[in-house]
């Protein structure tokens, strides 16, 4: 039956059957190869795409770490870069900060040129900081009432503000309308100083052999000149003289309102000018009390480190703690004539006052900040604000306060109702009285009792 058609209901010839078996066989096994080709490639489409996306992964993150990397570069770059604060300085309502690179940044009320700027008025206020262009190559700066002072690399130093009473120490005294050198003038007769102060109306500097000069007002004798004047406004000199008694090894120098602190090399505190609230530290005291030669105070000695306020003056011994004379604290009725340990601090590392200022700040061992005095703009920095009361009484806070929000603080300054702040991160702050805009943070504003982030930019305009 080979090659014939079966015929219905008769069997199929064995031949057949093998034949259809054999074709069967032959396309399921086709179709099984098939499929495990197919199953075997789609197998292999599916581990390569998986390769290309873990591919395509590796390179994305390699990507995103190089980029990361780029930017962490470019901001560690730019920060070494960019000039740091290094030191501030504070008057009565302007600000002023040193910077690495030399340059100095002004701020604040300018109606006597204090700010260094060229120009001065009355209504003339710079919200945020703005860069001296006179000055290069500084390593030192202070401020006194309405005047400031800056000492280049050279030993040479300048001085801009208030002239009214030859403050300045340019051989000129401005008795008319404008009182103020809004330019910065070089001191004439000074060299190889080495650190400068200054005060309410006049300015000290120290050379690097240990020599003391002064120059400016002098009613109250704090320029340590002998003289017979010491009632009469007049007694003003407008160029540098030495003090009439030579310390030895002059360490360092402070300036108050109206007087004078200096210590020397043995650890001995000097002072002279004003009295009014015992801050000379003689044991005396009172409104017509003043000294025009150095006295050495009885007594004190160990210290390293020595600072004026308003009307008072500090003194941090070698073993940390801190003794004052004067009005420390915030009663008017009350002021110390003789060294006085100020308790509730712990060891104090730094201190900090001003000549205008009438609120001190500490910085102890861990580098936190402790604060008392004076609080009726928040100058204290711990959010509250006293307001004003009888007197002094009532308007401020003693003993000392810990300041927790700061981090590690580097150096500060005080003005006369407000305070700057350098931290460790090289953050400045600023806290107080910025009714002239002294803080620098854009805008003015009666006071900010909490701390404000001073931006210094070196293109700021007013």
């Amino acid at each position: 039956m080979t090659g014939r058609t079966a015929i219905p209901g008769y069997p199929i010839p064995r031949q057949e059957i093998q034949k259809i078996k054999f074709k069967f066989q032959t396309k399921r096994s086709w179709w099984r190869q098939g499929s495990s080709t197919f199953r075997q490639g789609s197998e292999n489409l599916l581990r390569r795409s998986e390769l290309s996306r873990a591919k395509i992964r590796n390179a994305f993150t390699v990507f995103l770490t190089l980029f990361f990397l780029l930017l962490i570069f470019n901001i560690a770059l730019s920060s070494v870069d960019r000039p740091q604060v290094i030191a501030l300085a504070a008057g009565w309502d302007f600000s002023l900060a040193l910077m690495s690179d030399g340059t100095v940044f002004s701020w604040g009320f300018n109606g006597n040129g204090e700010l260094g700027l060229g120009s001065s008025d009355y209504q003339d206020i710079h919200h945020l900081p703005k860069k001296i262009p006179y000055l290069s190559n500084i390593v030192a700066i202070a401020a006194g009432w309405n005047h400031a002072l800056a000492l280049d690399r050279d030993g040479n130093v300048w001085a801009w503000g208030n002239n009214h009473f030859g403050q300045l120490g340019n051989g000129e005294i401005k008795d008319k309308i404008p009182f103020g050198e809004p330019v910065p003038v070089r001191v004439r007769g000074l060299s190889d100083i080495v650190a400068v102060a200054a005060g309410e109306g006049f300015s000290l500097a120290l050379t690097r052999d240990g020599k003391l000069y002064a120059w400016g007002l002098n009613v109250n004798g704090e320029l340590g000149v002998d003289t017979s004047k010491l009632a009469d406004w007049q007694d003003a000199r407008a160029i540098p003289f030495p003090l009439c008694v030579e310390i030895s090894a002059v360490k360092s120098i402070a300036a108050g309102v109206r007087h004078t602190v200096v210590l020397d090399a043995d650890g001995s505190v000097w002072t002279f000018g004003s009295d009014s609230r015992g801050q000379l530290g003689d044991g005396r005291g009172g409104v017509y009390f003043s000294r025009n030669k150095p006295y050495k105070i009885a007594g004190l000695t160990g210290v390293k480190q020595i600072a004026a306020g308003h009307s008072m003056s500090l003194f941090l011994k070698q073993d940390g703690t801190l003794w004052a004379v004067g009005q420390f604290n915030t009663e008017a009725e009350v002021f110390s004539v003789l060294p006085t340990k100020i308790e509730g601090l712990p060891p104090v590392q730094k201190i900090y006052c001003g000549p205008s200022a009438m609120h001190v700040l500490v910085v102890d061992e861990e580098g936190k900040a402790w604060v008392w005095g004076l609080n009726t703009s928040g100058q204290l920095g711990d959010g509250s604000v006293n307001e004003i009361g009888t007197l002094l009484k009532g308007r401020g806070k003693y003993p000392p306060t810990k300041l927790d929000w700061i981090k590690k603080i580097t150096t500060a300054a005080l003005g006369g109702s407000h305070t700057l702040v350098l931290d460790k991160d090289g953050r400045l702050w600023a806290w107080g009285n910025n009714w002239h805009c002294q803080l620098g943070i854009g805008k003015k504003s009666m006071y900010e009792p909490k701390p404000q982030e001073v931006k210094l930019v070196q293109d700021n305009s007013r």
